[in-house]
C-alpha cells in the first residue's frame, strides 16, 4: 500500500513541476484554463 501511496505522490509532484515550468505544456494548461472559464461565473 506504501508503495501506491509514493507512485501516486511522485507522480503528482512531478506532473505539477512539469506543470508549471514555463513552456508549451504551461501555455496549454493556461490557455485551456481560461478557455473554460471564461463562461462560468
Amino acid at each position: 500500500m506504501l508503495d501506491l501511496i509514493e507512485f501516486l505522490f511522485l507522480g503528482s509532484v512531478l506532473g505539477f513541476a512539469s506543470g508549471t515550468s514555463p513552456g508549451p505544456l504551461l501555455a496549454v494548461t493556461i490557455s485551456e484554463t481560461l478557455h473554460t472559464a471564461s463562461g462560468k461565473g
